[in-house]
């Protein structure tokens, strides 16, 4: 009987952020585009140029901790590297007794907070041969293996002050956090220990107290600093849904089920 390969266990949770809602607010007014002609909200995603809209990622509908004022246009594309990125010292991650990501260290594997190797992967461009079109995946390649013609330069979102990625779509567990959410994780066991588990994206988790926080000397504001009580938390995830319904990225009965859903949750309880 084969054996089929499977990922390596992860050192972090799993990452909770969901995109059903925000799929449901696209295909929405997709068919309204398709059957109206009413065109759908404008893209957001991380750019180069000054025209992604900076957010309120502390829900106060204040400046941010980077000095940036709520609202105002601002590019969010960087250097995949730590330092570039804001990316903050997360215990989680800085602790040299347990797996740590490579892009966060040096050579070593283990960050130390002097060295850095770029963030992600790089992309490498092959040449496959004057018969192949590497734009659609036509044709027949000729050189086997493909030399490569150069390293494409590659740039990532940088993050707010708790790690999270700034110039995308609004969505409600996003801009009401519960922890850094991760496009990445960390392979816990196996040949590819401290390594990327593939497809598999992470969360860790903010304090639930400020004593927890101070203990643990974690950057990052605990729940109990950030929404007080149990109700200052449904409140937040009540802003957050409104702002996404009003940008066209969330529909009003899947914000109802958010904050129902919140409501519910054993935050701060």
């Amino acid at each position: 009987m084969t054996k089929i390969a499977t990922s390596p266990p992860a050192a972090l949770p799993a990452n909770p952020v969901p995109h059903t809602e925000t799929v449901n607010a696209i295909r929405f007014h997709f068919r309204k585009w398709v059957m109206t002609g009413e065109e759908p909200p404008p893209s957001l995603y991380p750019t180069l140029r000054a025209n992604a809209l900076h957010r309120d990622d502390e829900g106060d509908g204040e400046a941010d901790d980077d000095g940036v004022d709520a609202g105002k246009p601002d590019g969010f594309l960087v250097e995949p590297t730590k330092r570039a990125m804001g990316f903050p010292d997360i215990p989680a991650l800085m602790d040299q007794t347990k797996p740590t990501f490579a892009p966060f260290a040096p050579e070593s594997g283990l960050f130390n907070g002097k060295a850095e190797s770029p963030f992600i992967n790089p992309v490498l461009d092959y040449d496959w041969g004057p018969e192949f079109n590497p734009s659609d995946g036509s044709g027949v390649p000729t050189k086997l293996p493909p030399p490569i013609r150069r390293v494409i330069k590659m740039l990532v979102p940088r993050v707010d002050a708790d790690g999270n990625e700034l110039g995308g779509v609004p969505v409600v567990l996003r801009d009401a956090p519960l922890g850094t959410y991760l496009g990445w994780n960390i392979a816990a066991a196996g040949f590819h220990k401290g390594q990327n588990c593939n497809y598999t994206g992470g969360v860790i988790p903010f304090a639930r107290t400020k004593a927890e926080r101070d203990a643990s000397k974690d950057p990052r504001r605990s729940l109990q600093e950030r929404y007080t009580d149990h109700a200052g938390y449904v409140a937040a995830v009540r802003a957050a849904a409104a702002n996404a319904v009003a940008k066209g990225f969330l529909l009003q009965a899947d914000a109802d089920a958010l904050i129902a859903q919140s409501d519910a949750s054993n935050v701060l309880k």
